[in-house]
Formats: structure tokens, sequence, C-alpha cells
């Protein structure tokens, strides 16, 4: 039926909430799971199964990077090759419409280890073990088959709960593992170079040797125990190359000085396991784990129950290692030797009386709140800075859980600084009046342009869609207009200057379909937030409109249907907000804030808490590079003037009042 034929009033269908995707006619990709520099992952389903899998997707960008898909496509052969319960398995591979590669792998869920110890700082010997046992089992299988994983670390290694709600760990990311009957040909890295994560790098990686071996895992294997243990990396430098110089002497302080209660016998084993020179490590994983398993039985452990995270209370004792057909967690609480029950029967009656004790404190602690006011921290005034985006208020309720979690972590005051615009943000940041701020992407690759004196990029927040977004230009349904160039001579609506998908990207989107941004239209206004530049579109005070793709889900909730927009244009995904530090900040007050920032990882309890009854967007937080920004920077560098800044035409006021804008900036 054509456009004339259908029944008046019918509404088209549109594609404002793009359709879901479906790879070869078998995976329909569900929401984003995560993301980093060669793509993405996203849960999916198996159209003829119904079977709920996970599928990672290679970037648009690293399609057309050979040496990206090299990588990619070993990874799928490493983890194909391999068939062991300790390591996620890969189900299917292909290539998409576009030429982009992907692999099907487990859906799992539960938290990775990295996680873990952001909240938990350090673990009991017990379940360290029962940990590394997991990890070694992989291994073993992966060293079998040829596979070097070359980039083991607590972020490689997740926490799977079943169904059951018992625990298996698995090994990820095989990203740049080294398969032995292809090493020459699949190392995509030049010979010489380095491969691997620094902290966890055996000094063979360091210098670079071609020859680096099974034994290159078992090192990063004792930097993983030694992680879990004292809660510290083995090796901290202030620069790569001092860290670098560390590891490769090889002088590590004993984990029991760290930790009094890490047994000798764990301590020889992690000291052994990351000997500089290889021939003194262990030589295979099966004797690392028979190691340990020793270990394991004379240290009372500690396992997650069905029903709890790891490693949250209730937990379970246990007094022997794991045997290979029980390496889940197991149901019910094992056997304990009468001498250990009468040492937590004693215990229990010190947690008791501490618990009175702890009690009492917290009565008085309430009573002196109520009647005197909470104590202040007592650190210096920590300034929070970011662009006013919405009104006043609503900017400090959307951060407020920020502001007072971050004065908890670091014991100091913080006060938020909301600026006018962007520029006097930068200009208060490197001047010295700002100690950390969140800086739009826009705001992000226009102060690393500016160079000296520089910033430290210490993570960037994640939202329920992710730690990216799309822009979307979008009309009417019932406008007849189906193209950019149908926009020309009608009136159009931005967000606000500072908005990057509400203004600098769909510059770009107009400017690529011919069109000038500022002469083009009859006429433009700012609509100042996302939801009333869309409540604008669908009034009809103007023809299109430039928004982030998320704000359609709030449409729907105030009354405004996506049935009733069509979808002209969309960006590439856009990185949320930078959360850095000036360069001439102390590296442990830089440390301290984003370790503060980084703990809050989305799903995890302690964000669940922060976050609880928030007004803005922000979920957590994630790590964050400067090549995530990339794709603004091309958009920045297209889009400028002669000043390095855009040329925007003074638009007309919005002929509607603001309203409630989420965050964080977009």
């Amino acid at each position: 039926m054509s456009q004339d034929d259908r029944p008046s009033g019918t509404v088209e269908r549109t594609d404002v909430i793009a359709r879901t995707r479906v790879l070869d006619g078998k995976y329909r990709l569900g929401r984003l799971i995560g993301e980093g520099g060669m793509g993405a992952v996203y849960e999916a389903e198996h159209e003829g199964l119904r079977a709920r899998v996970a599928v990672k997707l290679l970037g648009e960008h690293g399609a057309l990077d050979p040496k990206s898909v090299s990588r990619f496509r070993r990874e799928a052969r490493a983890m194909g090759a391999i068939r062991h319960e300790n390591v996620v398995s890969v189900m299917d591979t292909g290539t998409d419409d576009e030429g982009s590669p992907y692999l099907v792998m487990e859906l799992l869920e539960g938290e990775s280890l990295a996680a873990v110890l952001r909240r938990e700082r350090s673990l009991s010997p017990g379940l360290t073990c029962w940990i590394a046992d997991q990890v070694l089992a992989g291994l073993e299988a992966a060293h079998a088959r040829g596979v070097v994983h070359r980039d083991l670390k607590p972020g490689n290694i997740f926490l799977a709960r079943r169904s059951d709600g018992s625990h298996r760990v698995k090994i990820l990311d095989f990203g740049i593992s080294k398969l032995g009957g292809d090493a020459n040909t699949l190392n995509v890295t030049a010979e010489g170079a380095m491969i691997g994560t620094p902290h966890f790098m055996a000094p063979e990686q360091i210098t670079g040797e071609a020859a680096s071996d099974a034994r290159a895992d078992l090192y990063a294997v004792g930097v993983l125990l030694y992680r879990m243990v004292t809660g510290r990396l083995p090796y901290v430098g202030t620069s790569s190359e001092e860290l670098y110089q560390l590891v490769l002497v090889g002088q590590v302080a004993r984990p029991s000085t760290l930790n009094p209660e890490v047994p000798a016998e764990l301590e020889a084993v992690i000291l052994r396991a990351m000997a500089a020179d290889r021939t003194r490590r262990y030589q295979d994983a099966s004797s690392v784990r028979a190691a340990l398993r020793q270990v394991a039985a004379l240290v009372p452990g500690e396992l997650p129950t069905a029903t709890a995270g790891l490693p949250a209370p209730p937990l379970l004792p246990v007094h022997s290692p794991p045997t290979p057909s029980s390496a889940t967690v197991p149901a019910r609480p094992l056997a304990v030797p009468r001498a250990a029950r009468a040492r937590r029967r004693t215990m229990l009656w010190f947690a008791l009386g501490g618990a009175l004790v702890f009690a009492l404190a917290a009565a008085g602690a309430i009573w002196l709140t109520r009647h005197q006011g909470a104590a202040a921290p007592s650190g210096p005034l920590l300034h929070y800075g970011i662009v006013q985006y919405s009104s006043a208020d609503k900017v400090e309720a959307a951060h407020r859980p920020i502001l007072d979690y971050l004065s908890r972590r670091t014991g100091r005051p913080v006060e938020l600084v909301q600026t006018a615009d962007e520029k006097e943000l930068l200009d208060r940041f490197f001047a010295g009046g700002l100690e950390v701020a969140a800086l739009s992407p826009y705001a992000y690759v226009r102060a690393m342009r500016r160079g000296s004196p520089g910033l430290t990029l210490l993570a960037k927040p994640v939202t329920p869609d992710g730690p990216s977004y799309q822009g979307v230009i979008l009309t009417r349904a019932d406008s007849g207009i189906r193209a950019l160039s149908g926009l020309a001579g009608k009136r159009f609506c931005y967000v606000n200057p500072g908005s990057t998908s509400g203004y600098l990207y769909p510059r770009a989107l107009l400017r690529a379909a011919g069109l000038d941004p500022d002469r083009s239209f009859s006429s433009t206004s700012f609509g100042q937030e996302h939801l009333n530049t869309l409540r604008l579109l669908d009034r009809g005070a103007c023809d299109g409109a430039a928004v982030f793709a998320g704000v359609l889900r709030a449409g729907e909730r105030a009354g405004m249907p996506a049935a009733r927009f069509f979808q002209l244009a969309a960006t590439e995904r856009i990185p949320y907000d930078a959360y850095a530090v000036p360069a001439s900040t102390p590296a442990a007050e830089a440390k301290a804030i984003g370790d503060a920032l980084l703990a809050l990882e989305p799903g995890s309890e302690l964000a669940r808490k922060v976050f609880a009854g928030s007004e803005g967007e922000i979920i957590g937080f994630t790590t964050a590079a400067d090549a995530d920004y990339e794709p603004v920077r091309r958009i920045e560098e297209f889009m400028t003037g002669s000043d390095g800044a855009p040329q925007p035409q003074q638009p007309s006021p919005s002929p509607s009042s603001p309203s409630p804008s989420p965050s964080p900036q977009r």
C-alpha cells in the first residue's frame, strides 16, 4: 500500500528505535552488556532455539583495521579450541552483512573478579585458593591446546552465577592469546613489542621475548594470588618505566608483611609463581594447582551460598580443596573438625560481644548526629565542576549521590561548581579552581587539544544504556519527510550548544547531507533539554529535532509514543562524560578519586546503594581511555571554525519551558 493509499489517520511505523538487529538470520541482538575498544557485547537470542547467548561484535572502525580483525579472529579460534567449564564457551562465529566479524558465547550472569576486589579489597586465603584453582584448571585446558592467554587479570576472570545459585570461575578474553601452531602468523603485535597488562605481565613479556610461553600465564596467576590476599598489586611505579624496572628486578614485598593472615605455605606458592626467572617458576598449571590444593587443606576458606553475592555473607566454611567433580560451590557446609568448631564458638562469642559494642557505639553516634549534627569531613575542600546543563537545582539533585559518595570516600567536603559554559569550565579546571570535573565529550576533546597543562582521565559514567549512547535526528511520523534533505527550509530544534548529541553531532550529519546547519532552515530553536526538545517536535513547534536516542523512553513516559516520530539519521555511539583531574594533581590524590569512581561498578551492591533514588540516570562508572573519544574528535575537527569553536546561528528562544533533563551531559 502506497503512502497515498493509507487510511486517514494511519501513522507509519518508524525506525526511531532501531529495529532489532538479527545476525545471519539467527541471533537477535538485545541489550548492550559491555563495550570496549574492540567492539561491544550484546545479549542475544537464537531465533530457532530461543536460547539466550552473548554476541561479541567487532566495531565498525575495528572492522576496517586488519590488525583488529586478526586479533578478533584469533580470539574466536583460541576460545573455540578450548572446551572446558572454566573457560567461556564459544558456540558460533560469523560475519554480519557489513563485513564485521562476530562470535557467539555463552551468556554469563555474575560479576568480574575486578568488581569483587574493588568492593572487598582482599579475599580470604581459602576463597583465594578456590578461585585460583578454577583459573588454573581453565589454563590447563588452554595450554594443552597450545593456547597461551597472555592477559590474565581480574577483569578477565568472571565469577559466573549458575541457575542453582552456585558459582563457577570463567576465563574471558583471549584477544591477545598465542596459539602454538600459529605463533608467527597470528601474532599481530610486532616482535619485540610488549603484549599484556603491565601490572600482570611477566618479565619476558616486558622485554618482548618472542618465545614467551605458558609460564607467562603462571606468573600472572601469581600476581592474581598476591592481589587477592593482600589487597595490593606487587609492583606500583610512578611511571611505566619504573614499573617495568621493578618487575624485571623481581624484588617484591612478602605477602605476609602486608597481611599477617597469609599462611607461609601460600606465600611460598605466590613467590615461586612470580619468580622473575621463568626457569624458577612452576613449569605448568597442574603443578601450581597441586601446590594450592595442599595449601587449601590447611586453611579455612569461604564460599558464597546459593543466594549470596561474592564474597558477602552468609559464607560457608571449607577445610578441604574442591575436588575436580565438585568445582562449583557446594550446596551445604562441609564437615568441620571438632577443634575448628571450638575455635568457631570462641570467635562467635567475640563477634557477639563486638556486635554489642558496635550497636551501643552506633546508637551513641545516632544520638550525637541528631543532637549535634553529623561530623563534617575534615580534609580540604574538593571542587567538582560541571556545566549547568539544566536548572541549578536539577543538576545538583542529579549529582548529589556522587558528591556525597566522594566526600565519604576521600574524607573531604565536596562542593559542586556549575559553570555557564564549557569554556568557563575548562578555564577554571586548568587554572586550578577545580579538583575534578565531569567534562562532556566535546569539552574533553577540546581540553586535550589545548595540550599543556593537561589532564588525567579517570573514568566515564554508565547509564542503563551502557557507557555510550547515540544521537538521532527526528521528524514527526506524519510529516511526510523521509530524508534529511526534506528539512531544507523547515524549522529545526537543537538541544543546546553544549550538547554533543543535540547540537555538535547532528550538525555534522546535516553537513554530510548537503545542508548548512545555520542557513538551510527557516528558523532554529534551542529546547535546552532533550525531553523538552522532543516535546517541541511533537507539538509542531519544529519540523525536525536533534536529541539523544534514549530520550524516547522518557518520551513514552511523558505521553509521546515513539511511533509518533521518524528517524532520519543516527550518529555513531558517543561515550559519556570524561571524569578527569588536572595533570598537576598528585598521583595519590588522582588515584584515590579514580578508585572511588571505579568502585561504583554498574550493578554492584555499592553502586545500587549510592544511586538508589537518584534523580539522574548514572548507575555506575567504568574505565575510560582517550581512544573512546576519537569519534567525537573527528566530528569536532570537522565542525569547528577557524577559532576552534563551533559557529552557531543564534536561535530563537524555546517556546516552551524546560522539563527535567537526564544526566550525565549529552
